[in-house]
C-alpha cells in the first residue's frame, strides 16, 4: 500500500511539473514574440524554430 501511494505521489509531481513546464514555455514564447530579448534568447528561439 506504502508503495503504491509513493508511486501515485511520484506521477502526481511528474505531471504537475511537466504542466508547469509547458505553461512556462508558451508564457515564453509570448514574450519573445511581443518583447526585445537579448542575444542569447533569440539564438535559442531561433535553434528550437528549426
Amino acid at each position: 500500500m506504502i508503495l503504491t501511494v509513493l508511486a501515485l505521489a511520484v506521477v502526481y509531481v511528474l505531471v504537475v511539473v511537466s504542466v508547469e513546464t509547458v505553461k512556462m514555455n508558451a508564457v515564453a514564447s509570448e514574450l519573445m514574440e511581443f518583447e526585445p530579448v537579448n542575444s542569447s534568447t533569440s539564438d535559442l528561439a531561433h535553434s528550437q524554430d528549426q
